[in-house]
């Protein structure tokens, strides 16, 4: 898409191709042309969604002008998508329990999470002082990349946070509606291996979110004996410590040395696992009590291909590794030998993927 093209004011995600994208918003006629218990479903969960985004996103980043609402407002959007599964579903009651579940707690722990760090970021006051990195890092991509103006940022904020809720609404949406409106009375083998990735990714996302929170505190404390010894050469190279990167690549930090974010590595794989569990509804006899079209099938397997990419995308240059690297080797030197030394996504070497291995990156790039 070239610099400067209105299209950018529509673009979703980052680095996602404009014939992947455009075809997604027309996700709701797929719902809508689904039997009626998909219908009635989407149009509530639709309701609800848009009842949280207004009020608690979009208008404070209206007149704050600060994205960091959307942090709060998606994963309470995932708790409220979850609560319609459970309570709308109208398939075999243990799949739906089991898949809402862990939509569930999947949702409710971030939320959990953002509510408590924002609520002591502001002192409870609801306004930011000043806007998350990425989403400052999303400005000025909109500006120098996309070469677009900065009086058209506010409308791309509110698209860009409107489209966290409309992928409530659809993509994100439509493995767990798979799932919990499938009618056969048994596990299909995939929907098992599905659940078991879901809980294996869940622990290990929080274990690796664990480890970096230790990190964190290790080395405030050891900043803190520095400063008291008043030995300024250590505190400094303290503050410029790199999780995963000698001293910190011990037993405790292992996952930090097979890549550079095991968290957004693990997130991913967990909705991977949605998407496994939703997989065998495409073929079972009834769908909502009723046969699903073959054409409103396949763009469930779409949806299914959306949410894969869509936060493949996301965890990678829209608001995760990207952002985050670019400025962390602004402010930590040695991060660059890291980037050189660890890939950035995947924990093991898969073909045909870019790892981004390289110093500077996303300054730089090959």
């Amino acid at each position: 898409m070239k610099p400067g093209s209105l299209l950018h004011y529509f673009q979703l995600g980052a680095k996602m191709h404009i014939a992947e994208w455009i075809p997604v918003y027309f996700l709701p006629v797929i719902f809508l042309s689904a039997p009626a218990g998909i219908q009635g479903f989407f149009l509530q969960n639709a309701k609800h969604q848009l009842a949280l985004f207004l009020p608690i996103v979009c208008i404070p980043a209206f007149y704050t002008e600060r994205m960091a609402y959307v942090d709060i407002g998606w994963p309470i959007g995932l708790v409220i998508l979850a609560v319609n599964v459970l309570r709308h579903g109208t398939g075999w009651w243990l799949r739906k329990w089991l898949v809402g579940g862990c939509l569930l707690v999947h949702g409710g722990r971030m939320a959990l999470g953002a509510v408590m760090m924002f609520g002591e970021m502001t002192q409870f006051t609801y306004r930011f002082r000043e806007d998350l990195p990425r989403y400052q890092y999303a400005r000025v991509r909109w500006e120098t990349k996309d070469k677009m103006p900065a009086s058209g940022w506010w409308l791309k904020m509110q698209h860009d946070i409107l489209q966290q809720s409309f992928l409530n609404m659809t993509a994100l949406a439509a493995p767990a509606v798979l799932a919990s409106f499938n009618d056969s009375p048994q596990f299909h083998q995939l929907e098992v291996a599905g659940l078991v990735l879901w809980a294996v990714s869940w622990i290990l996302e929080n274990v690796s979110d664990g480890t970096k929170m230790e990190f964190i505190k290790a080395v405030a404390a050891k900043r803190k004996e520095m400063r008291i010894s008043g030995d300024v050469k250590a505190d400094r190279e303290l503050r410029e410590a790199v999780l995963g990167l000698a001293p910190w690549d011990g037993t405790l930090y292992f996952m930090w040395t097979l890549c550079r974010h095991p968290n957004y590595f693990f997130e991913w794989c967990c909705w991977v696992s949605f998407v496994l569990v939703s997989l065998p509804a495409l073929f079972a006899p009834t769908l909502a009590g009723d046969q699903l079209p073959p054409a409103v099938g396949l763009g469930f397997l779409y949806a299914n291909w959306v949410c894969i990419r869509f936060f493949y995308d996301c965890l990678i240059h829209w608001t995760g590794a990207e952002p985050a690297e670019h400025f962390s080797v602004l402010k930590r030197p040695a991060y660059k030998r890291y980037q050189e030394k660890t890939r950035c996504f995947f924990p093991v070497a898969v073909p045909f993927f870019d790892h981004h291995q390289v110093a500077g990156w996303p300054k730089v790039s090959k």
